[in-house]
């Protein structure tokens, strides 16, 4: 395994508590996943490239390059998105799923932010920019 295979597992770890399930995530087969790790992702599939990319909402030039950079993003990012950023490691977050709550599995403080990034979605189907 190379540097980039490295960093990129321990990005997919970080964000997706495992491989496995970042496989389900992406409908790449958890073989096919160990296998670009194991050979290089410059001997992968370009369509199971790009499945990882999008998901980890990375450039796929950067990434063959090797380099694991976001994506390009057309607007500047405001300062809540920022912070978003800062928190996830990403803009929007990734790996999260809708989902529904069940209780107290999230603070106030993060209600609010899963609100707010909610109200953001929403307002984004009105100016599709």
């Amino acid at each position: 395994m190379g540097y980039i295979e490295d960093e990129l597992r321990k990005l997919i770890i970080k964000r997706y508590g495992s491989l496995k399930s970042f496989s389900d995530i992406t409908k790449i087969p958890y073989t096919t996943l160990a296998s670009i790790f194991q050979r290089g992702i410059s001997n992968a599939k370009v369509t199971n490239i790009t499945k990882i990319t999008e998901e980890l909402n990375i450039d796929t030039n950067e990434l063959v390059s090797g380099k694991i950079a976001p994506a390009y993003t057309a607007e500047p990012l405001t300062k809540e998105q920022e912070e978003i950023l800062e928190k996830y490691g990403s803009y929007p977050p990734l790996g999260i799923r809708a989902t529904h709550f069940d209780g107290n599995e999230y603070t106030d403080e993060e209600l609010t932010e899963i609100r707010r990034f909610a109200e953001y979605i929403k307002s984004k189907r009105n100016n599709p920019d």
